[in-house]
């Protein structure tokens, strides 16, 4: 999670600074898509594909790549997530950071991605097994 939070922040600033408002769009439609997963499995598949469509419109050939090789585990941990606190949490927490993508606001983006890989780390929504 801590190498996720490190490669969303650049992921997220190469959006910011090279996707046109087309590619962020196309952002928007993925979270639709997350929002009408019926099982924490499609939900965690449909999350993968918001994240992977964020590497590939940051404009650097390896941040896909790097997604990619995390594929698996990010997927067991988002099962984790929606069977903890329900599938709306995943999709409130990609709708917001859609959000902040969509009005461009770097400052709330990079706040945002602390706070929610944060919760999940160490806060009120880790994903985590103790």
């Amino acid at each position: 999670m801590q190498v996720r939070r490190a490669l969303e922040q650049l992921a997220a600033g190469l959006v910011l600074r090279n996707a046109t408002d087309k590619d962020i769009d196309r952002l928007g439609g993925l979270v639709a898509h997350i929002a009408g997963a019926q099982t924490p499995q499609q939900a965690a598949e449909r999350a993968f594909e918001f994240q992977h469509e964020l590497a590939l419109i940051s404009g650097n050939s390896i941040l896909p790549l790097f997604y990619c090789s995390f594929r698996a585990p990010a997927i067991v941990l988002w099962v984790r997530f929606c069977r903890r606190y329900g599938i709306e949490a995943l999709c409130r927490n990609t709708r917001l950071l859609y959000t902040h993508l969509k009005n461009r606001d770097e400052q709330q983006l990079r706040r945002w991605i602390e706070t929610y890989l944060g919760e999940a780390i160490e806060g009120c929504q880790q994903i985590y097994s103790e």
